[in-house]
């Protein structure tokens, strides 16, 4: 991605060690560097075609960062659909980033975002759900 950010001539700040080699395992920052990261975004932005989380989205709704995020993982989930755009539908996204640049409606979102992260996506608000899936996958072995 920087080598194609560079290419392209697109300004960008990398916070992590530059290497040669698939750099996931030494540049992944600590949650506390994320938190701070993200503090200082004026827009979170997730333009995955294919995402298992991503974390991105539930770390920047939990720092209550504004976010624009293609359609992927939990976007939905977490996000409203103001803030979701089909990933291969780049228009869309430019146009939405500069009406936030002059509303600020997606800074608006986040305080809605972070009561999504909250009351759906911590380890406290999953728990009874896990124990009835558990709950239930036990009986079910305990019928055989």
């Amino acid at each position: 991605v920087r080598k194609r950010l560079r290419e392209k001539s697109i300004p960008f700040t990398f916070a992590g060690w530059k290497l040669w080699f698939d750099d996931m395992r030494i540049n992944t920052l600590h949650r506390t560097r994320l938190n701070e990261l993200y503090n200082v975004l004026d827009l979170s932005l997730v333009s995955s075609r294919s995402e298992a989380g991503p974390h991105a989205i539930l770390e920047a709704a939990a720092a209550k960062c504004p976010q624009l995020s293609s359609r992927v993982g939990i976007a939905e989930d977490v996000l409203l659909p103001s803030q979701i755009y089909d990933y291969d539908d780049v228009d869309t996204a430019v146009a939405k980033i500069e009406d936030d640049i002059l509303t600020g409606n997606l800074k608006a979102n986040c305080p809605e975002n972070y009561a999504t992260v909250l009351s759906r996506h911590t380890a406290e608000s999953c728990a009874k759900s896990y124990q009835e899936v558990y709950s239930m996958a036990l009986a079910i072995g305990e019928e055989k």
